[in-house]
């Protein structure tokens, strides 16, 4: 399994965080593809306990491929269309 191997959706969409409007920091797109990721320690790795560490939510620009990471997933919201 990749590093992006699950929490995929569909396609890209746009998405809010905090009332504002996602845009790709490189690009200023607004449109991504969701990903859930772990975020692996060397010491939690080393003692295979990689399932305690926590996660962030990836968004992938459509238009560039740079990443915009969330750390709370709860605060990301799609956005009105």
């Amino acid at each position: 399994m990749g590093f992006f191997g699950f929490g995929k959706s569909d396609g890209p969409e746009s998405y809010t965080a905090a009332g504002k409007l996602v845009t790709c920091s490189h690009c200023g797109c607004d449109r991504f593809k969701k990903r859930e990721a772990q975020l692996n320690t060397a010491l939690m790795s080393a003692m295979d306990l990689d399932c305690f560490n926590e996660s962030a939510v990836a968004l992938i620009c459509e238009d560039c491929g740079h990443l915009e990471w969330f750390i709370n997933e709860g605060c990301l919201r799609f956005a009105d269309q």
